[in-house]
């Protein structure tokens, strides 16, 4: 399926007025590690442990060590968060990921696991409710503290396998001043010291200043960080389709999604969406994650000029699947103002073995013991959302009621939004009580 026709059709006139129509380029069968030297924006990764837990860095899962399966996901992997946001962007954003180590290891700081968790019968020595702020300010202030420690030291950042990298400049590629984004990454938890959600060591982006640094005579600092916990096995690991064995990515690139200015699309409240499968910023997939919506990639500047076009009359529009291919200038999404502050986009989302590689359910991925990866049944065709004109980063996270600041048009028992899409079976949709669509057909030319 690589075109669908659809029909905007007005409740006052069904009469088409003109079809579009354009072929399809390739998938891009290109990995990150082509972009090292050309990359536009550097992810500083920091190994960090708890005062009196062992080094994590150099255990090994499925025969790979720790370090090697986090660069396997930002750098090499065909599905790593580099190659992720380099397709999404249209080539715009070109990541590279860096390291520093410590003598080779992680950074060990000053307090424990514990001291950060929240208090339980089984950890008295976590934090109040009323302590989260005070051990919060701990928490930033050790992981800074070290950081300016060994980076003052060293005068030096490192590839994965510890060989020096001596320009420090290239954590700034834009020349703001700040490090492009830092990304702290614990080792795993026990048990009884997992992380709660909206806790101290969940999975979250924030900013923070206190790393600081000099390059060429010139202040460096920190600014946007994300900060992860790792937690491998040998049976959760998977090999992409060139041997690399990753993790999940989704959630590394979901918070990284966030440094770009990109919001959750979900309520903090109940974790509820109406975008849900349809964004990574609403509901991740796991291993790998599903592309943003095209509304989030125009904010952020990353669709080329015709890949998003507006609709002003009645008409049969044609639009190609949004593929992983970059620098491509085919139609794959119409919107149109409705009127009420929120504007419809549609875009036809391929789910299925010609889709691309990250929205695609049928991933060359396989698990230790031989078996593939078995992904969703989401299914493809023309997706209608829904976004407030005055929000350039829709957020749906403090949204309650029918406030929704993005929306995917759905039936309200399909939670997930995977049959979202329109295909010819589903009739008319409307947009409004002005607007509807209907998608005429979908085909392979």
């Amino acid at each position: 399926m690589n075109t669908l026709l659809f029909a905007l059709i007005s409740l006052l006139s069904v009469k088409p007025l003109f079809v579009l129509n354009s072929t399809p380029t390739q998938l891009n069968e290109s990995s990150n590690t082509d972009l090292v030297d050309d990359s536009n924006f550097t992810n500083l990764v920091v190994f960090a442990r708890f005062n009196g837990e062992e080094e994590f860095i150099d255990k090994t899962y499925d025969n790979v060590n720790t370090k090697n399966i986090v660069d396997n996901m930002y750098n090499k992997s065909y599905y790593s968060v580099g190659e992720y946001f380099r397709c999404v962007s249209n080539d715009h954003l070109r990541m590279n990921t860096v390291y520093l180590f410590d003598d080779g290891g992680s950074l060990e700081l000053s307090n424990t696991r514990s001291y950060y968790s929240e208090k339980t019968s089984t950890n008295p020595n976590g934090y109040e409710p009323n302590q989260k702020g005070s051990r919060s300010y701990d928490l930033l202030t050790d992981w800074s503290t070290r950081i300016n420690q060994v980076l003052n030291k060293t005068n030096c950042i490192y590839d994965v396998d510890g060989n020096p990298i001596y320009d420090t400049s290239i954590l700034d590629k834009d020349g703001n001043g700040e490090i492009d984004c830092l990304t702290i990454i614990y080792g795993p938890a026990s048990s009884d010291l997992s992380a709660s959600y909206n806790s101290l060591l969940w999975n979250y982006k924030d900013y923070y200043n206190a790393v600081e640094y000099r390059v060429n005579g010139l202040d460096k600092t920190s600014g946007n960080y994300v900060q992860m916990t790792v937690s491998f096995t040998d049976d959760g690991l998977y090999t992409d389709k060139n041997g690399y064995k990753i993790a999940f990515t989704a959630v590394a690139t979901h918070e990284t999604g966030h440094v770009f200015g990109l919001k959750d699309l979900y309520r903090s409240k109940d974790m509820s969406s109406k975008v849900y499968f349809m964004s990574a910023m609403a509901k991740h997939i796991s291993p790998v994650p599903q592309y943003i919506s095209s509304k989030e990639r125009e904010s952020l500047g990353w669709t080329e000029k015709d890949e998003i076009k507006t609709m002003y009359k009645n008409g049969e529009y044609t639009i190609h699947y949004v593929s992983d291919t970059y620098s491509n200038n085919d139609t794959i999404c119409y919107k149109i103002d409705l009127g009420n502050n929120y504007s419809a986009y549609l875009e036809y989302r391929n789910f299925q073995n010609s889709g691309n590689r990250f929205d695609c359910q049928n991933k060359p991925l396989v698990k230790k013991d031989g078996t593939n990866y078995v992904g969703l049944n989401i299914k493809s065709g023309l997706v209608c959302f829904l976004a407030r004109n005055d929000k350039k980063y829709p957020s749906n996270l403090n949204t309650s009621g029918n406030n929704w600041e993005m929306l995917v048009l759905g039936e309200e028992t399909d939670t997930t939004r995977s049959n979202a899409a329109l295909t010819p079976k589903d009739g008319v949709t409307y947009l409004n009580n002005k607007i509807k669509v209907k998608v005429n057909s979908i085909t392979d030319d």
